[in-house]
């Protein structure tokens, strides 16, 4: 086990918009022994505006003058920032880095999205932690799921803005990358943080199979609804055969 100097501990943030891996990344992150990761804590204080959000923020990125941890962050989606243009400036004072996590396939974004609220209503968690919990095939109807699409296209063009706007070391990191190579991306991240390569995994699993037609009733149909686009064939792509 290393002891860093306060100088010498790295303060971040993982940015994120939902069911992007970032409830799995973080807790991987925090079975890290040398790095103290931490949850969305900010969204509880939205209604309480900046000043409460960034005495949170101030918090968890507290370094003591010597200690065991040799990077410090948390996670937080940027629609529950209260105060987005304070928040940066926040994070720039603090000279944060910026792990920025993202999923190409938007539409397993979109269909993960209408099927963790489905899990919710089952299990009152948005991941699965249990193998059993895990849901069976679901229909989804054709106007949900193009909304939905439209909602997380904007979301996430809106968090690469900010993420540009803030000008800080950032490391970008796709969901994608950690179903085909979870130990490479893992070592890259570590590297980033500025501590060693450790073996670590996520709590969470896989809601979502990764190969739709497991995970869908009406395939075809959502298939067939956006044919002549760019989302037609990130249907068929399945980058993991795990469940």
């Amino acid at each position: 086990m290393s002891f860093y100097l306060r100088r010498n501990v790295t303060r971040f943030v993982l940015l994120f918009e939902g069911r992007t891996g970032s409830s799995y990344l973080i807790s991987s992150l925090g079975a890290h022994p040398e790095v103290r990761a931490l949850e969305e804590g900010l969204v509880r204080l939205k209604a309480s505006g900046h000043d409460a959000q960034s005495a949170w923020v101030m918090k968890a990125l507290s370094i003591p003058l010597l200690g065991k941890s040799g990077a410090v962050g948390f996670k937080t989606k940027l629609r529950d920032i209260a105060d987005p243009s304070q928040f940066a400036g926040l994070l720039r004072e603090l000279g944060v880095k910026v792990i920025h996590m993202q999923r190409h396939n938007r539409v397993k974004v979109a269909i993960s999205e209408i099927n963790c609220n489905m899990l919710y209503e089952r299990t009152k968690y948005y991941n699965v932690y249990k193998e059993e919990d895990r849901l069976p095939p679901i229909r989804i109807d054709v106007a949900d799921f193009k909304e939905t699409l439209a909602m997380r296209e904007k979301l996430d063009e809106e968090l690469k803005h900010f993420v540009d706007d803030l000008r800080l070391p950032t490391l970008n990191v796709l969901y994608e990358e950690i179903l085909q190579d979870e130990t490479n991306t893992l070592s890259g991240i570590y590297s980033f943080l500025g501590v060693p390569a450790h073996a670590t995994k996520g709590a969470s699993y896989k809601n979502t199979s990764d190969d739709l037609r497991d995970a869908l009733l009406n395939f075809e149909e959502l298939k067939a609804s956006v044919a002549g686009t760019g989302y037609e064939a990130m249907f068929d792509e399945v980058l993991s055969r795990k469940p």
